[in-house]
């Protein structure tokens, strides 16, 4: 029987991060994940804000060049410029950043258990068995704490019957290689467009490496490959795309349900996509995937030194849920953005003052995550 201070199913940016900051503590920790190559199956775009590579640490050479500039389109091809005059995006060679934390994690001491799968939990007075499955069979594995990192639709939080993610937009992106010479100006395209991406929106990210090429919509109202590939023929030639320039491809669900109110118990807490943590509007979650992820090791450090089984309850989602009260308004509103008039007309909105200042506050807004630790314990109002 292999026994762990904690137990992490997961191993995506949450996941790593949780891993690499517990046993760097010295606890006794097992990370779990179902790929045996963190490189592959990819689901996120990776691009961190301002806030978030200025206040957290990076492996090196993990983030690329920073970009300034937002562009935003029309149904009918009409633009909006926007622009910061600080260095407000980062996107993050997701593959590097991830094999290097993992990388990190293992050198603090952290137990790596690739190719594995959670299967349940049971339960005892004094430790969680899990039930997992790797290439030599089923296993059972021992734990203090359980960390769900497992995603949005999380197992984990089933195990542990805390929040599970109900509202989703679903996406789908194709990563090319920059080309040698190329004269396409750094930046976030973001095109509004309901018939390829309902209740979202398309993209193409430059930062001189890479070109991302994205769609992502309401769940069960599109088909993300279909509509990728009809984005792609679209904007082909503008932005020098071309099949053998092609890196890899990615997809996955964003939850945009508003962060969850229960997102811990005395036996383990969730991080990351489980716990609901992203924008509503803007679908941004690496922000606050990382300043809850280290707020939850502060907690579960204090939960394992002290074992009272209370440490954990100040890890309560609905000390932050009024934060996304705004972004649920207007996840609502975009949500019957279905025809492309009426995203015209929002469009034509958004080029006059006030509501250009809006679509920069949206964009470069620095604050939308607060720290965890600056918010009162005090429940806050269900939304």
């Amino acid at each position: 029987m292999k026994r762990f201070d904690i137990a992490i199913v997961g191993a995506g940016l949450a996941g790593l991060y949780a891993a690499r900051a517990l046993a760097e503590k010295g606890w006794s920790v097992a990370l779990l994940d179902r790929k045996r190559d963190l490189g592959s199956g990819v689901h996120t775009t990776g691009i961190f804000v301002r806030k978030t590579f200025e206040d957290f640490r990076f492996p090196a050479r993990c983030l690329g060049p920073a970009l300034r500039e937002v562009r935003l389109f029309s149904p009918r091809g009409r633009m909006l410029e926007l622009s910061s005059p600080h260095d407000e995006f980062r996107i993050g060679d997701m593959p590097l950043l991830y094999k290097s934390l993992l990388a990190e994690a293992r050198n603090a001491g952290a137990a790596w258990l690739p190719s594995t799968r959670f299967l349940g939990m049971a339960k005892s007075a004094s430790h969680n068995r899990l039930s997992i499955e790797n290439e030599a069979g089923k296993q059972n594995l021992d734990c203090r704490v359980l960390i769900g990192a497992d995603g949005a639709r999380s197992r984990v939080a089933q195990a542990l019957s805390l929040h599970r993610n109900q509202r989703f937009l679903v996406g789908a992106e194709t990563v090319y290689a920059a080309r040698a010479n190329e004269s396409l100006q750094p930046g976030l395209y973001c095109f509004l467009d309901p018939e390829l991406a309902p209740g979202y929106l398309a993209w193409v990210t430059i930062d001189g490496h890479e070109k991302h090429v994205g769609v992502a919509g309401l769940e069960g109202q599109f088909s993300p490959r279909n509509a990728l590939s009809r984005f792609t023929a679209r904007v082909a030639k503008r932005f020098s795309l071309s099949d053998d320039h092609a890196l890899e491809k990615r997809g996955g669900l964003i939850p945009v349900g508003g962060i969850g109110a229960h997102l811990a118990c005395n036996r383990g807490l969730l991080i990351g996509d489980a716990t609901g943590a992203v924008s509503p509007l803007t679908g941004g979650g690496l922000d606050p995937c990382l300043r809850l992820t280290e707020f939850a090791c502060k907690l579960t450090d204090a939960r394992l030194a002290a074992p009272d089984g209370q440490t954990l309850s100040a890890y309560d989602g609905r000390r932050f849920r009024a934060r996304f009260a705004k972004r649920l308004l207007l996840r609502r509103l975009m949500n019957h953005m279905t025809a492309p008039f009426l995203c015209e007309a929002a469009f034509e909105l958004l080029t006059r003052a006030p509501f250009k200042a809006l679509a920069q506050q949206i964009f470069f807004r620095r604050g939308s995550f607060p720290d965890p630790e600056s918010v009162p314990i005090r429940a806050q109002k269900q939304i």
